[in-house]
């Protein structure tokens, strides 16, 4: 019987990977999602830990941020040289086959703890493999840390309840050295492990308990005081409480109190004092005051109750048969209440960011699963009717998540004609680009220049130089800043030379000035920016020694563009031909057409609007003062100072400059 469930439970496994296969054979072919003949990742992230692998690999550090130290990136290679798989085929599908082992810890919990029977308990796990959350950052190249988050965290959630129920040292081991493991791969994962041990604080104490509170609370505490080493002295700890039990009691006493304060002085200030609970808009240092980067990332954006309840349950109405499932579960087997923190993570998701709601999937997929078991049982007797039934639910709860995974083809995180124009920039090692934040490293690892700001540097100190460059309309401070920014930090250059902001401004944009840098800097601007130009633009919108910002102007991108017609959000509408742009049945008329597919100018009105027909067919209709910008000048109008800047390499998605020195 136990080899028969073991079967199925890998034929579970394998059902969440073939859906996963969805997504690459609906983009097969594709010539934008594929750069030599392998899929283009789909999340920015994905390149930084890329970076790490590829170094690995070829055995040297291409840029000086390249993370060969990732445990993420040290594992991609080491299978990479084991199985003989090129890193870009193996980064695209790891993430799938990874993330696919939720299965594993779910039905073994259910199965062997929870009283669940083998089909449901089945049905639970193939439920968390596909979920719509989970999904989403465990789908086939989506390479990040996420593959491999949650597929720990319920192993060790799986070794508790199994020393729970069956009170054996190896559980205790297991628990440490995945605990141990996880802090290492992903550190962030701290707050749900210290959760599971605010919950067993909360059961009815046994010595066996009492054990492992002792060595897992002591384990935490070590390792986030002193780190790995030292934290290794916690291994000997439950060993050395099973031979004498004497002073358990004691020891319990004392490890709580040390763990209470701990939280008290150390972990909840962190909790409290993170950017997702301050989001505040504007950041401030000791000196300066900037824009906040938090609330320009969409992930961690504020969501409604029903996209949250979709991401975690497929929708309101399975979120809430979760929800009494989970209840019922808790109050008939308190053992797994382990699985509250869970809850609690995901539920942060709906006030803090969507990130978050990752963590629910599996969970509420068990309070499905429960609530199944719960109805079953009051109609156990008539077999047939209860596996039509079980049959039916299955298939009604599974449907939205399948129906999700058939939709969601997401882009590349750049086209293959953007990807290539990076591949083609003759950079050598040394050299710098500047670009926006969210191409940081996917720039390092098709071009292998160095960047000023990434996805893991964008703090508003950081982002607000960048944002001069390419939002100022200057073309020689965006010149002399972009010389300046590989050698020093924006801070560091008002410093050196004893300038305030303004000063330094001012100094920047004189003809005058003279920065000399012996590094070769390439600007890369993707036309896709321009979709999150007026983000860009905000963070150089203040003034850092005050804390004022400025207002933004009209910045909108079409939608759809139809027979002379561009449509925008809410409503509006423009008449490219007539200029007269509609809204909510108010007609006013822009100031003045630009045509760039046809090089053409109209100009109507004095208004400041400016309607701009792109070569992609969309419609912008912006403030005037947009057209001024480093950006606009650089990609839409090509007209930038040739004695500064020399255009390397473009096509229709993007163009690279060269900084001339001098």
């Amino acid at each position: 019987m136990l080899n028969k469930n073991i079967v199925l439970i890998v034929c579970a496994y394998f059902v969440c990977v073939i859906f996963r296969f969805y997504y690459p054979f609906s983009i097969y072919g594709i010539n934008e999602f594929m750069w030599n003949d392998t899929f283009i990742l789909n999340t920015n992230d994905a390149y930084f830990y890329a970076e790490g692998t590829r170094d690995i690999m070829e055995g040297i550090k291409n840029t000086n941020l390249s993370p060969t130290y990732e445990i993420l990136s040290i594992i991609t290679a080491f299978l990479a040289q084991v199985l003989h798989i090129d890193i870009d085929v193996l980064m695209f599908y790891l993430p799938g086959f990874v993330g696919s082992l939720v299965v594993f810890p779910v039905v073994i919990s259910l199965y062997f703890y929870g009283g669940f029977n083998i089909f449901i308990s089945l049905f639970c796990g193939v439920l968390s493999g596909i979920g719509v959350s989970y999904y989403n950052r465990t789908m086939f190249g989506y390479y990040d840390t996420d593959m491999l988050v949650i597929v720990l965290l319920l192993f060790i959630a799986m070794f508790i309840l199994r020393y729970l129920y069956r009170n054996t040292l190896c559980s205790i081991f297991a628990v440490l050295l995945l605990s141990l493991f996880a802090l290492t791969y992903y550190h962030s994962l701290v707050y749900v492990l210290f959760g599971f041990l605010l919950v067993l604080f909360f059961f009815k104490r046994s010595v066996s308990l009492e054990i492992l509170c002792i060595s897992y609370a002591s384990f935490l505490v070590l390792y986030e005081m002193f780190g790995v080493y030292v934290s290794l002295f916690s291994l000997f700890l439950p060993f050395v409480m099973y031979i004498d039990r004497r002073y358990v009691a004691y020891i319990f006493y004392f490890v709580l109190f040390v763990f209470v304060i701990f939280v008290a002085y150390n972990l909840l200030p962190s909790v409290l004092g993170s950017a997702y609970f301050n989001k505040d808009s504007i950041v401030s240092n000791s000196i300066f005051h900037y824009f906040g980067v938090i609330n320009t990332i969409s992930e961690t954006s504020n969501i409604d109750f029903s996209t949250f309840a979709y991401r975690v349950s497929g929708g309101i109405f399975w979120f809430i048969i979760g929800c009494l499932g989970l209840i019922l579960l808790f109050f008939k087997k308190r053992e797994f209440l382990i699985f509250l923190p869970f809850v609690i993570f995901g539920f942060f998701s709906y006030f803090k960011g969507l990130r978050f709601s990752i963590y629910s999937v599996s969970v509420f997929a068990v309070g499905v699963g429960y609530f199944l078991v719960f109805v079953l049982e009051y109609i156990k007797s008539h077999k047939t009717i209860s596996t039509i039934i079980g049959i039916l639910y299955a298939f009604v709860a599974l449907f939205p998540h399948v129906m999700h995974i058939r939709s969601y083809i997401i882009p590349p995180v750049l086209n293959n004609s953007e990807v290539r124009i990076l591949n083609e920039i003759p950079s050598e090692i040394g050299d710098y680009a500047i670009s926006w934040w969210d191409y940081g490293y996917i720039i390092r690892y098709y071009s292998k220049l160095n960047t000023i700001i990434d996805g893991g540097i964008h703090e508003g100190h950081s982002n607000y130089p960048v944002s001069l460059i390419l939002s100022g309309d200057s073309e020689n401070l965006s010149y002399n800043l972009s010389k300046i920014l590989p050698d020093m930090s924006f801070e560091e250059f008002l410093k050196k030379n004893n300038y305030t902001p303004n000063k330094a401004i001012e100094a920047l944009e004189s003809p005058s000035f003279r920065y000399e840098t012996s590094k070769n800097i390439y600007i890369i601007l993707p036309l896709r920016m321009l979709n999150i130009f007026p983000a860009v633009s905000s963070f150089s919108k203040i003034n850092i020694t005050s804390g004022e910002t400025f207002k933004l102007g009209v910045f909108m991108l079409s939608q759809v563009y139809i027979d002379n017609k561009a449509y925008f959000k809410n409503g509006i509408k423009l008449d490219v031909v007539s200029g007269y742009l509609t809204l909510n049945g108010d007609v006013i008329q822009v100031g003045e057409i630009i045509n760039l597919k046809s090089n053409s100018k109209k100009i109507l009105t004095d208004s400041k609007l400016v309607a701009i027909i792109l070569k992609d067919n969309r419609a912008l209709v912006c403030d005037r003062e947009y057209l001024d910008s480093f950006y606009f000048k650089a990609v839409l109008f090509k007209n930038l100072d040739s004695r500064l800047f020399k255009e390397v390499l473009s096509n229709d998605s993007i163009i690279v400059y060269k900084v001339n020195k001098g």
